[in-house]
């Protein structure tokens, strides 16, 4: 109920703890709003501080997707000690249990020789003696047989240059009269990319490189400037995007057959 000053005492010690009540609940009211305010700023720090956190790893997902840097592989961060780290895992790995036979311990504790599949070509590098004498008697030694082991041998990628030499061709007899001389040329060889450096192989080499190995473009660069050819990411990139154009159909065929399969096994 709304006093008004008719309806209020006359007696001053009443009117003073009226006064006093009021006071008390206007106090108790402002504390419990800066209670409030205070709950709510809080709220509003912790909610800065998540967005700020989210704008933190919004940008660097960004920077990690288009930056030169960005693409990453197995084992980045142990770059350097990658060896060591591989030979201390192996020993772990293949510690021999308690229960194992000696010769067992042996066979663990030997490395095994990379395998080497039979279809890659063989070289045979002849090994002979200088001396083909008997040291006991002095006569002739004859070969008895021979001893084989295999090693690897890399040769790097071969890069080659494909001249294309379009013969022309012209008639003498209208030369000779004066005539109109028309003149014939073999025609452009086909081309994935028409006007294009750019070969088959080499498309090829690029896409796998990038798709399959995880190689980004611009490390693709490098090598390619150590190779003697200057070939920037950006006409990679052209070439990726082109190529990528020209086999859409080949991926609309696999994805009917696939669905078709599908549908088959489902049935």
């Amino acid at each position: 109920m709304k006093k008004t000053p008719q309806s209020l005492p006359d007696d001053i010690e009443t009117l003073k703890r009226m006064l006093l009540e009021q006071t008390q609940k206007l106090e108790r009211k402002l504390a419990q709003k800066d209670k409030r305010i205070a709950k709510l700023e809080r709220v509003n720090q912790q909610l800065s501080d998540k967005l700020q956190q989210l704008l933190e790893r919004y940008n660097l997902t960004k920077y990690q997707k288009f930056s030169p840097s960005s693409e990453t592989y197995e084992g980045e961060g142990e770059v350097l000690n990658e060896a060591e780290q591989l030979i201390e895992d192996d020993s772990v790995a293949t510690e021999p249990d308690t229960q194992t036979t000696e010769s067992a311990e042996k066979s663990a504790a030997k490395p095994r020789r990379p395998r080497i599949a039979p279809e890659l070509p063989r070289v045979d590098v002849i090994h002979d003696i200088d001396d083909k004498t008997c040291a006991c008697c002095g006569h002739a030694l004859h070969k008895m047989g021979e001893e084989v082991s295999e090693q690897i041998e890399f040769v790097p990628a071969q890069i080659r240059v494909l001249r294309n030499v379009r013969l022309k061709y012209s008639c003498r007899q209208c030369e000779t009269n004066g005539m109109k001389v028309d003149i014939k040329i073999a025609d452009v060889p086909p081309a994935v990319i028409p006007k294009s450096m750019a070969t088959p192989s080499l498309l090829a080499q690029i896409i796998s490189s990038k798709m399959h190995y995880g190689l980004p473009l611009y490390r693709q660069e490098q090598l390619f400037n150590q190779a003697g050819i200057e070939l920037s990411r950006q006409t990679m990139s052209r070439w990726l995007i082109t190529c990528a154009e020209k086999l859409k159909p080949l991926l609309a065929l696999m994805k009917a057959e696939l669905l078709k399969a599908a549908g088959a096994v489902g049935r």
